[in-house]
């Protein structure tokens, strides 16, 4: 008698695109990574998001705050570590940015196809 075995693979995970916005922020994320626009800020994520079944996830990357005024031409930004922890759930996108050296997280709820006028470091 032959025995008959199946083998059942999950489907790997798919890379979180599209764009997202709320929050004063608008995020833009492809499946190289991601960059999110602040009024006077910008974070990136280094490589692909790829939330799991319950749509979470957890990637690393960089925080980069602006300010008002000219920045001198010999002074380099100053990127801050920094770790998404996020959930989507149908068009919400609740993340949450654990900064280095900032004791709270920032806590945000960005929507899938929006855009949010953003007012620019003056």
């Amino acid at each position: 008698m032959l025995a008959m075995t199946s083998t059942t693979t999950a489907d790997p995970p798919q890379a979180l695109t599209g764009t997202f916005g709320g929050d004063r922020v608008n995020a833009t994320f492809t499946a190289d990574g991601a960059r999110l626009d602040f009024d006077c800020a910008v974070a990136e994520i280094d490589g692909a998001v790829l939330p799991d079944g319950d749509g979470r996830f957890v990637a690393r990357g960089r925080y980069l705050a602006d300010h008002a005024g000219p920045i001198a031409g010999d002074v380099a930004p100053h990127a801050v570590a920094t770790v998404f922890e996020g959930r989507i759930a149908g068009h919400t996108l609740r993340l949450e940015l654990k900064v280095t050296g900032e004791p709270v997280p920032r806590m945000l709820t960005l929507v899938r196809g929006q855009r949010v006028k953003l007012v620019r470091c003056l």
